[in-house]
């Protein structure tokens, strides 16, 4: 490629990324054009950085076919919570992969990734079933094409009371029902609803920071039950009561030096640091008492 433009370089590195991850245009727009337009910047260093990537996994698979090892992938990044969660799995469904065995992959990464690597697991697989994306639909792992799908409606749904539990209709009714009943809908249903203090940021656990299922009380809270730091530099707050008609959490803030005292949580949701970054909740924190914090803090 010694006669190769710099255009005809751009245009091969963005031909050869949407193929390798076998993108729809939709997601291109909304996910990677950012990695479209590193390209343009500096096409040497990412025709390196591919290479070191994907290129390294060619068409024929080395110890893991290429359906495993995209279900692996789409499992690690339902944990970092990315977009490509979805894209991955997709990949691995059309490539073979069952719904069930999506979803054991999920169900094992959130013994050791925690509760966010489930929630966007199903997430992921909700979308390709809404989107009508059936196993095996793609012929061979790297075909270059983008497979395209209409949408799937698998019949039409009975309402009513106890339709969930129903045992009538065809496989795929069951599997939706059960699917909807998990996870009301994509946009978080009535878990969002039953959010006391949220980010408007993100729809994503780490943003919702207060929720009724927390029970924080309202007065004489000793244990802090909740942790939320700044992502992007000092402050980290420990929560061990809460107002819902105020919006005044009491408990610890460290952002300096250690303190007790109150604060309002309309400024904690509003704030915004680095990057129009807002605060993040520890999803993995585990309450403890407000005094062990602080004498953690002072060693």
């Amino acid at each position: 490629m010694a006669d190769e433009t710099r255009e005809q370089k751009v245009a091969r590195l963005i031909e050869k990324h949407v193929r390798d991850r076998n993108m729809d245009p939709d997601s291109i727009t909304k996910h990677y054009s950012v990695n479209h337009f590193g390209f343009e910047l500096d096409p040497d260093y990412f025709d390196v950085r591919l290479t070191m990537g994907w290129g390294f996994f060619k068409d024929k698979p080395r110890h893991l076919d290429h359906m495993t090892r995209n279900m692996l992938i789409s499992v690690l990044l339902a944990f970092r919570d990315r977009p490509g969660c979805y894209h991955q799995g997709k990949k691995g469904v059309m490539m073979g992969a069952t719904y069930e065995q999506m979803l054991e992959a999920y169900e094992a990464g959130h013994i050791a990734g925690g509760g966010p690597v489930l929630i966007n697991g199903m997430q992921a697989l909700k979308r390709m079933w809404d989107e009508g994306i059936k196993p095996g639909c793609q012929d061979s792992p790297w075909t270059g094409k983008w497979v395209q799908l209409g949408p799937y409606k698998p019949g039409t749904k009975k309402e009513g009371k106890g339709d969930v539990g129903n045992a009538s209709g065809t496989r795929e009714e069951k599997i939706s029902r059960m699917l909807e009943k998990y996870y009301p809908d994509e946009e978080g249903g009535e878990r969002v609803r039953n959010d006391l203090e949220a980010s408007t940021f993100q729809n994503k656990p780490a943003y919702r920071y207060i929720r009724a299922s927390d029970h924080v009380p309202a007065k004489d809270g000793t244990i802090a039950l909740i942790k939320l730091f700044n992502p992007t530099g000092a402050g980290t707050w420990y929560i061990a009561e809460y107002d819902p008609e105020t919006r005044i959490a009491y408990g610890l803030a460290q952002i300096h030096e250690a303190e007790f005292g109150s604060f309002s949580m309309e400024e904690l949701v509003a704030y915004r640091g680095r990057f129009g970054l807002p605060l993040e909740r520890d999803l993995w924190w585990t309450p403890r008492p407000l005094q062990e914090i602080v004498t953690q803090l002072a060693d």
